[in-house]
């Protein structure tokens, strides 16, 4: 995943207005006239202030006039860049930015102080890898050691970056995505305060251009983990890159370019063009910016233009998939049911965790219960099956509901992750929460290499596999279009009312959530030997049936087996644990019996008579004596 951050709204057609629109005389035979200046929308001492610095004298002598850097840093580089956008459109006032100037600030300011369009390329100068670097006071040497550390103590080492949006931000959340670790960020003004913060010992950690981090590694006052490109680097030939450190898929680099206000004459941005080229093609300059953890590079307006795009078209495809979750109770599931629906049909990932309670809105609300059992399995309108998952304490709230984002992609589906008032409001003691080891899991999406090998043959909703699943694709892996519809499509995600269409769509969605047993969290089985009673369960009842249990087995001589639910659709499990005991209570806090009746919906009718029910439902948590007497009297005792 490279985060070469490129150019959201800089569109072809603004290229090419910028490059041949000229609003003044062309003077491109004696130009320059005068000093040009280039503004750097960055503090000093960071990585764009050092490269520019070592570029500036080559195209100074190139342009025989004398190049004015003039540092205007500030609103993630909005200040230095509106600067430029203002500037008279002659050649002799320029933009040298990161591709991050087009990326960021447009996804996060709700208002543009200026359009990508008043600015004109003119060439690509540099891109530039980064590297994770910490303290020597962080006892970590590699790269798992770090994960380690971070993972057990969540939150306890911090690391630095330019600012909230900045892209050393970025490069350290991506990082905590894919080794599920968390640190605490601290922003500074620029990247310069980072490293000497690093150096005294008041920071433990950052990503950041690697020229900031190599003048430090000889004097052992840093210490480089890995690199973020797919490459080593000669300056540091001992550091691994990220997937060699054992971070799968983690790629980020910088580019740099130089661009001058729109409107500026098209044979001055040629010579500009022409004469950032030679210099970037200089030996002696291409060595010295290698020194610095960059390499040169130039191209023409075009190729900077079509890069930025093709970086801002990838990014967008990113934010496209990002994930979210929300959190509720039974009104709120009501509310949402018609879209519950479109999500099954349409096969839209989607979690919301579910905090049950006695409802619907009025009553008592503020009490718990398990009531939304069925409305939840079967939410929205026509044949509609949704995965649930059924946490039993506080630990495995957390786990599963980072589970069920997994299990939402995998699946492409509606998941509800089910618990109650009683966990989601009282305390409960609980297990250290521990981060997970493995990176995240987003089923079957084509990358571009797939979609071009499929070809016109790639249908959105096809069942290829026979697991019902189809395969998806994310924007901008220049995929055929479709529309994600609701149940009137075909395979071909074509709009359809033909009867077949609609019967083949229902029966792969049902095959579908016939692989999701296999992928849902399995039940916790207690079997005792020669035991004629089971007991199901789930949720927070849990604690309460455990107590039970011992209270039959202590006082009444009844031994019991325990299945705990831990999802819907049912594993093969639970059938099994009904047909090998005469008599199966079904334990669960509801009126009506809703998971007895999801039993009978999902099983073997000719073990119907064998489910027992005991009920729970004046709004407190159930209690292991109440369970224990409803039993003995339906056991006759």
């Amino acid at each position: 995943m490279p985060l070469n951050f490129r150019t959201p709204g800089l569109s072809s057609l603004a290229v090419a207005a910028a490059l041949v629109c000229g609003a003044h005389e062309s003077r491109a035979a004696d130009f320059p006239t005068k000093p040009v200046r280039i503004v750097l929308p960055f503090s000093a001492g960071g990585a764009p202030d050092v490269l520019l610095r070592i570029v500036a004298p080559h195209l100074s002598d190139k342009w025989k006039q004398p190049v004015v850097i003039e540092n205007r840093p500030g609103a993630n580089t909005n200040i230095g860049t509106v600067l430029v956008t203002k500037a008279e459109p002659d050649g002799h006032t320029l933009l040298f930015t990161t591709d991050g100037t087009f990326i960021f600030n447009p996804l996060i300011y709700s208002s543009m102080p200026y359009a990508v369009s008043e600015l004109a390329p003119i060439s690509l100068v540099a891109t530039a890898h980064h590297m994770l670097a910490v303290g020597t006071h962080v006892p970590a040497t590699t790269v798992a050691e770090l994960v380690a550390l971070a993972r057990s103590k969540p939150g306890a080492i911090n690391y630095g970056s330019t600012g909230p949006a900045s892209i050393q931000r970025l490069q350290m959340e991506y990082f905590m995505a894919l080794t599920g670790t968390q640190f605490t960020h601290v922003p500074f003004k620029g990247a310069n305060e980072t490293t000497m913060a690093m150096l005294a010992n008041q920071m433990d950690a950052t990503i950041t251009a690697s020229s900031n981090v190599l003048p430090h590694l000889p004097t052992g006052k840093l210490r480089a983990l890995a690199i973020t490109t797919v490459d080593r680097t000669p300056q540091a030939p001992d550091v691994p890159t990220m997937q060699e450190a054992g971070v799968k898929g983690y790629e980020t680099y910088s580019v740099f370019g130089l661009f001058a206000p729109a409107g500026t004459p098209k044979d001055i941005i040629a010579r500009l063009n022409a004469e950032t080229i030679k210099a970037m093609n200089n030996p002696e300059l291409k060595s010295f910016v290698q020194s610095q953890g960059a390499e040169a590079a130039a191209g023409t307006p075009e190729q900077l233009g079509a890069l930025f795009i093709g970086d801002a078209a990838y990014l967008r495809g990113l934010t496209a998939g990002a994930r979210s979750l929300t959190s509720t109770s039974g009104p709120g599931v009501s509310l949402m049911s018609e879209f519950a629906g479109l999500a099954y049909y349409a096969e839209v990932p989607a979690v919301v965790c579910n905090v049950q309670r006695v409802g619907p809105s009025t009553g008592l609300p503020t009490r718990t219960a398990q009531g939304d059992i069925l409305s939840t399995a079967v939410n929205s309108h026509g044949d509609t099956k949704h995965p649930l998952l059924l946490p039993g304490s506080v630990e495995e709230c957390y786990e599963m509901t980072m589970a069920s984002l997994d299990l939402a992609e995998k699946l492409q589906t509606m998941v509800y992750v089910m618990s109650d008032l009683d966990l989601g409001m009282n305390t409960w003691m609980s297990n250290t929460f521990t981060y997970p080891a493995a990176p995240i899991e987003r089923g079957k999406v084509l990358d571009e290499a797939k979609v071009r090998e499929l070809g016109a043959s790639w249908g959105r909703y096809k069942d290829v596999d026979g697991d019902g699943i189809p395969w998806r694709s994310l924007p901008d892996t220049k995929a055929p279009a479709y529309f994600t519809r609701g149940s009137g499509h075909n395979a071909m995600a074509a709009y359809s009312e033909k009867p077949d269409d609609y019967q083949n769509n229902l029966d792969r969605l049902a095959r579908k959530f016939e692989t999701a047993k296999h992928l849902v969290p399995q039940p916790v089985v207690d079997t005792v030997a020669g035991a004629s009673i089971g007991i199901i369960a789930y949720g927070s009842t849990d604690p309460a049936l455990v107590e039970s249990r011992d209270q039959l087995k202590e006082e009444h001589g009844i031994a019991t087996s325990y299945l705990r639910l831990r999802a819907y659709p049912f594993t093969a499990d639970v059938h099994e644990f009904i047909r090998r005991h005469d008599r199966v209570y079904v334990v669960e806090q509801n009126r009506d019996a809703q998971m007895r009746s999801l039993l009978l919906m999902d099983g073997d009718p000719s073990q119907a008579g064998k489910l027992r029910s005991v009920l729970h439902y004046n709004g407190l948590p159930i209690d292991a004596r109440s369970i224990t007497d409803a039993i003995l009297k339906q056991e006759g005792k």
